[in-house]
């Protein structure tokens, strides 16, 4: 198993807005929302501050860590139990 480390880059950058999301415990889109007009789609927005390199939350500050050249998956808390329940069924 080797471990790289390569910049992100705007294919990163659903993935990282989700982790963003789950690491704040939903605070920036939380907030993000309430800064934006209504019916704002938070995660484009949210992924459009990502690829303005002026902006903190800008990728260019963001370094990707890969398993064997792939990035590693997250999966939401409990969609492995759901997944285990639907096969039980």
């Amino acid at each position: 198993m080797s471990i790289t480390l390569r910049a992100a880059t705007e294919e990163d950058v659903p993935r990282i807005v989700d982790l963003l999301d789950i690491a704040s415990f939903g605070f920036i889109r939380h907030f993000n929302s309430a800064l934006s007009p209504p019916g704002t789609n938070i995660r484009h927005a949210i992924g459009a501050r990502m690829l303005d390199p002026a902006s903190q939350l800008s990728i260019s500050k963001t370094t990707i860590a890969e398993i064997d050249g792939q990035p590693q998956r997250h999966e939401p808390f409990n969609s492995q139990s759901q997944h285990q329940r639907a096969e039980a069924v």
